[in-house]
């Protein structure tokens, strides 16, 4: 992986490690990252977990499509005039088995590694809650949001479930993995790179809402 992925796969294994330590002076403990467990349903589980610890905890699926910071922002902006109350839908993370990150830390807290996760599906959502936290704004029932957690899996049984998610709902061809008909990784960076230099030298022309009326278009 690159060292920005291994960055962030520290960086979350290590809010799990701190969180587990403090949660181990509590009966009961809700999980470290993922929050309390409203229920088990045996290929997965649903739990309630606060945004910004979530989205410290976990990482990116590394096939997951690019984050835009505009598109999160948007979701905030909307969602501080929203009346609807709470987050929509769930976060989707598949978790992640513990990687030796720190092993002192966790043998001085006398317990296992909790395992973290990798979201495969909400990552603007989070990013919006980000953004509110930083606003102060992320108060109510904005500060807990629904995380579905699927048990640890191979990397081809990810990529099965982004693509039940995605064709639930509208996504461009070249989002789906490789053999379901998207771009391959090569591809997928050419087409990146070059819709982000359009986006760069015509920025009046790009929208960060993926149902932008034409001619505008959105970046993805």
């Amino acid at each position: 992986p690159a060292p920005s992925d291994e960055a962030a796969v520290v960086s979350a294994q290590l809010v799990s490690e701190a969180n587990s330590i403090l949660a181990g002076l509590e009966p009961h403990a809700p999980h470290p990252v993922f929050g309390r467990l409203l229920h088990d349903y045996g290929h997965k589980r649903l739990y309630s977990a606060s945004p910004t610890t979530l989205w410290a905890g976990t990482t990116m699926w590394h096939k997951q499509r690019a984050f835009r910071a505009a598109r999160a922002e948007l979701i905030a902006r909307a969602k501080a005039r929203s009346g609807v109350c709470g987050w929509p839908g769930a976060i989707c993370v598949v978790e992640t088995v513990p990687s030796t990150v720190s092993t002192e830390s966790a043998g001085q807290a006398g317990g296992e590694v909790a395992p973290t996760g990798m979201i495969v599906d909400g990552q603007h959502r989070l990013g919006a809650a980000h953004v509110l936290a930083a606003q102060g704004k992320l108060s109510g029932l904005l500060g807990q949001i629904l995380v579905e957690v699927y048990p640890p899996m191979e990397e081809k049984s990810v990529r099965e479930l982004f693509t039940e998610i995605n064709r639930m709902e509208p996504v461009t061809l070249v989002d789906l993995p490789e053999e379901q008909g998207g771009a391959g990784a090569e591809e997928e960076s050419i087409i990146t790179a070059a819709a982000e230099q359009l986006c760069e030298r015509f920025p009046a022309m790009f929208k960060p809402s993926t149902s932008c009326r034409p001619p505008h278009l959105n970046v993805d």
